[in-house]
């Protein structure tokens, strides 16, 4: 099969992106932080040490730096957009168009998208509209890309677990709770097989950046220097530590257990929604705060085992991929 099939989810923390797949394999990515930075010429190293690992993308007149190293060319706080009109910012074309100059193709046939779940009713239709067609990155390069799918992200992650696992034809008669804390939005869906139950499905605004702000009140107090001078980054949760005036400063639990009461309030929001959860088989968590939330999780659904997906940030975006290359081959077959 000659098609070319592509999945990004420009999220508000992190933008992940598929670069390939063959059948049987892994299906490598990409992801870069969220941060968009108007274009500099140049660097100060003039590329003597090394370059800065950016994309520079055209957008509505302006050049835009995306990619690994784009925080390298903002000021010290560099701001994310953590809006609900997130989409029809300039900033969203320029991450989702910096995805597509990193995928090195120059024509998508199928591109697989994702949306917060609370979003999908409203905004699928704008971001199909926004995706399709020619995105002109720059003077000599261009992407063009013919058809676009707009999912749940949530959903990504369910179809990566189910496929890759062998349990496509068990999930198909269960009902499944797949829970995706992101950087604003924790997300969650529940189906029956594949199809999503929509009463039982929501979004909930404590996100790992809630996490990590309750987490930066708590030390900059102790501290006593001004929220806002604090470098904590989502990065520092994982890792347990941040760097501090030069010096390694370990996460205490005092710090930590500033952030249960963000993570318990969307545990209480999902439950809510979804019940104690008596009809449902599986829970699964994907997404970049997974391991941040899974403990609160497990606390409000004791009788279930929950599981984290294997590299959750990667787990949308690669079921995005899967599901694209089933689309891509049923149609095939009803041409055929």
């Amino acid at each position: 099969m000659n098609t070319t099939i592509r999945a990004v989810d420009v999220g508000y923390g992190n933008t992940k992106y598929s670069l390939s797949h063959s059948r049987g394999g892994e299906i490598p990515c990409g992801v870069f932080a969220s941060i968009v930075a108007p274009a500099m010429e140049g660097d100060l190293s003039d590329g003597a040490i090394a370059r800065r690992n950016t994309a520079v993308v055209h957008v509505n007149g302006c050049d835009y730096e995306v990619g690994p190293d784009a925080e390298l060319v903002t000021t010290a706080h560099a701001a994310r957009v953590l809006h609900s009109e997130f989409i029809g910012t300039s900033e969203y074309l320029a991450l989702l168009r910096g995805a597509l100059r990193y995928m090195e193709v120059q024509t998508v046939d199928l591109l697989v998208a994702g949306l917060p779940v609370s979003f999908v009713t409203d905004k699928a239709v704008e971001l199909r509209k926004l995706a399709e067609g020619t995105h002109v990155l720059s003077p000599k390069r261009s992407v063009r890309v013919d058809k676009a799918l707009v999912l749940a992200q949530p959903l990504g992650g369910l179809a990566y677990h189910a496929m890759t696992r062998g349990l496509y034809g068990r999930f198909l008669h269960t009902r499944n709770l797949i829970i995706d804390p992101g950087y604003y939005t924790v997300d969650w869906i529940t189906t029956k097989g594949i199809q999503p139950l929509p009463k039982r499905c929501g979004s909930f605004s404590g996100g790992v950046d809630a996490v990590t702000r309750a987490v930066a009140r708590a030390v900059a107090n102790e501290e006593r220097i001004p929220l806002d001078e604090l470098p904590l980054h989502d990065a520092a949760l994982r890792d347990g530590y941040l760097t501090l005036f030069g010096r390694r400063t370990p996460l205490q639990p005092r710090h930590l257990e500033a952030a249960r009461s963000v993570t318990e309030q969307a545990a209480h929001a999902i439950a809510n929604s979804v019940g104690v959860g008596r009809d449902i088989e599986a829970i699964l968590l994907v997404g970049g705060g997974a391991d941040l939330y899974r403990d609160t999780v497990a606390r409000r659904f004791p009788r279930h085992t929950v599981e984290i997906v294997p590299e959750p940030v990667f787990a949308n975006v690669r079921g995005f991929q899967l599901i694209g290359e089933e689309v891509a081959r049923r149609r095939l077959e009803a041409t055929a």
